[in-house]
């Protein structure tokens, strides 16, 4: 069985790579990986409860994971990102297999809201 066909979007997947600076640390640079076709999903019913809600110990600290999916073969790790064309980012937080391997790969993805560039605009 093939997710192909309900892969109804396409992002750009995107790697923070690492490369020595000559002083002891580190430059970040975000990088293209190559283009996906997935499947994103609404978050769970409890997911959604629990952000609504601002009661109790987790009270602001809920956060909702959207799972997306794409072709088994695709290599995706954790904190890479996925931009849709709309401009929205989500970052993987993990990817797992399903119980039959080579089905899809399912990642487990946290949406970044946008921020303004310039905080005084609306």
């Amino acid at each position: 069985m093939s997710v192909a066909g309900l892969l109804n979007q396409t992002a750009t997947l995107y790697r923070t790579m690492l490369t020595p600076n000559g002083a002891g640390g580190y430059e970040e640079e975000r990088v293209v990986v190559r283009q996906l076709r997935v499947r994103v999903s609404q978050p769970g019913a409890s997911e959604r409860v629990m952000a609504r809600t601002g009661v109790g110990p987790q009270q602001g600290a809920a956060t909702l994971s959207y799972p997306v999916y794409t072709t088994a073969d695709e290599v995706v790790y954790r904190n890479d990102e996925l931009e849709m064309p709309s401009g929205d980012v989500y970052r993987v937080g993990a990817t797992m297999q399903p119980s039959k391997p080579g089905t899809y790969l399912r990642m487990d993805c946290e949406f970044i809201q946008k921020q303004p560039t310039n905080p005084g605009s609306p």
